[in-house]
């Protein structure tokens, strides 16, 4: 039973290979934000080349702009709105062929950011769960709490 706790975003790939790196579960998966390095979510065995995934991103493991972490992924997006709530701000970008993200900051790290305003998003490979599998990928590219619940009571 998959059930989300918080909204996430999902995206559809494929295997690609295994990444160079000290961590043996870190996969380069592609994807239609380009390339990514994540990490397995699955304690089987090796996902081969061309095998189909879900790929997993919080909003809270992207950073927004700035200085990118050496090792991170990285990939260009603008950013379409911006709601606050409280300390944070909610941001919702579109990244490469229009693929829809969502993203949270705090208030006093984000005001610099402007609807319309192109930027790089950057995640740790860590923070990439490679899950075995397509699933249903509501409105483009992020699933609100609920999504992804297999148990048939939501």
């Amino acid at each position: 039973v998959a059930r989300f706790l918080r909204p996430v975003n999902l995206l559809q790939g494929q295997i690609d290979g295994a990444a160079a790196g000290p961590h043996q579960r870190d996969l380069v998966v592609r994807t239609p934000l380009g390339r990514l390095v994540g990490r397995s979510g699955s304690g089987g065995g090796a996902l081969p080349p061309g095998t189909p995934v879900t790929i997993a991103i919080r909003p809270e493991a992207l950073s927004i702009g700035g200085v990118v972490p050496a090792g991170s992924n990285r990939f260009p997006a603008t950013i379409e709105r911006i709601s606050f709530q409280g300390e944070l701000r909610q941001i919702s970008l579109r990244g490469p062929t229009d693929w829809p993200i969502n993203s949270v900051a705090l208030q006093s790290q984000s005001r610099h950011l402007q609807e319309g305003q192109s930027l790089t998003l950057s995640v740790s490979p860590e923070y990439v769960v490679i899950l075995p599998g397509t699933f249903s990928v509501a409105g483009g590219g992020s699933t609100k709490p609920d999504a992804g619940s297999s148990d048939g009571d939501g």
